[in-house]
C-alpha cells in the first residue's frame, strides 16, 4: 500500500524544513524539496511506502510543521463532468446536461471550487486535407503547449466533479444578461460569483486570487497539479466533517 504526505493548513511549508526532512529518505534530494517549496499545493508527498511516509512524518513534527499521512487513493477524484450550461438561486448551483436535465448541488454539499489556468498538449491542425486530381493531401497537425483557463468543483453526498472550460460555457443563461468582455472577462465573473456563494475553506489558489483586487489569473503547469491541490482542500474539509473557513 502506498501513501501521501497532506499538509494540515494552507501556509507554505519553508524551504529548510523540507530539505532537512527529504535528507531523510534516500530517493529524494534537496532539489526536489526545492522544486516542491513552489508547487506542493498541500500535498508534500505521494507514493510513498510506509516506513517513508512515518520518517518524513516525524521530521516535519520536529520542525513544527503539521503533515498528515493518507492512503495514496486520497488524491483519486470522481471522473469530472462538462458542464456547458448552469443557473443558481441562493441554495443551490444547477447544472444541466446535454438533454437539458438539472442536477441540484447545494452550497453547502460544495468541497472544492478550483479555478486556473492549466497548462495541456492541444492537437492543432496546421493543414487542412484535400484531394488534388488523383493525388489525396492528408491533414496535417502538430501539437502545441497552450494554456486553458478551467474551473472544476467537487460536491459530496454523493461525491460529484464538474468541470467548466472558459470557451464552451452558457454565460449569458448563468448570469441572465450579457456582459461587457470576452470569454475570459466572464470565466473571471463566474469564478467570482461562485466563490462568493461557497466557504472560503474550499476554495483554491486560483480562486483567490481571481477574486483578490488584482483579479491574477495563477498557472498550473499539468492538470495533475491542479487535481492535487483539489484533492487535498477536499480532504481538508471532509476531514472537518464539512467546509471549513480558512
Amino acid at each position: 500500500m502506498e501513501f501521501a504526505l497532506f499538509q494540515q493548513h494552507r501556509d507554505p511549508l519553508p524551504e529548510e524544513a523540507l530539505v532537512a526532512a527529504f535528507a531523510c529518505v534516500p530517493r529524494f534530494t534537496s532539489l526536489d524539496a526545492r522544486r516542491l517549496a513552489g508547487t506542493a499545493f498541500g500535498v508534500v508527498a505521494e507514493q510513498l511506502s510506509e516506513d517513508e511516509a512515518h520518517t518524513l512524518k516525524e521530521a516535519f513534527d520536529k520542525a513544527g510543521c503539521g503533515v498528515a499521512v493518507v492512503p495514496q487513493d486520497t488524491l483519486s477524484l470522481e471522473q469530472a463532468k462538462v458542464v456547458r450550461q448552469a443557473t443558481r438561486d441562493a441554495t443551490q448551483l444547477l447544472v444541466y446536461d446535454l438533454y437539458g436535465r438539472p442536477t441540484g448541488i447545494p452550497w453547502s454539499a460544495v468541497d472544492c471550487v478550483a479555478a486556473g489556468s492549466i497548462g495541456a498538449l492541444q492537437r492543432v491542425q496546421t493543414r487542412v486535407g484535400k484531394i488534388d486530381g488523383d493525388i489525396v493531401v492528408p491533414a496535417e497537425y502538430e501539437y502545441r503547449e497552450e494554456d486553458r483557463l478551467t474551473l472544476e468543483l467537487l460536491a459530496r453526498e454523493p461525491a460529484q466533479r464538474y468541470r467548466v472550460q472558459s470557451d464552451s460555457f452558457n454565460y449569458v443563461r448563468y448570469f441572465g444578461e450579457r456582459k461587457a468582455g470576452g470569454s475570459s472577462a466572464y470565466f473571471s465573473s463566474l469564478v467570482q460569483d461562485l466563490a462568493a456563494r461557497t466557504n472560503a475553506g474550499t476554495h483554491n489558489q486560483g480562486v483567490q486570487k481571481l477574486c483578490s483586487a488584482r483579479k491574477q489569473t495563477i498557472h498550473y503547469p499539468s492538470q495533475r497539479l491542479f487535481e492535487r491541490e483539489m484533492a487535498w482542500i477536499a480532504w481538508v474539509n471532509r476531514r472537518a466533517g464539512g467546509a471549513q473557513t480558512a
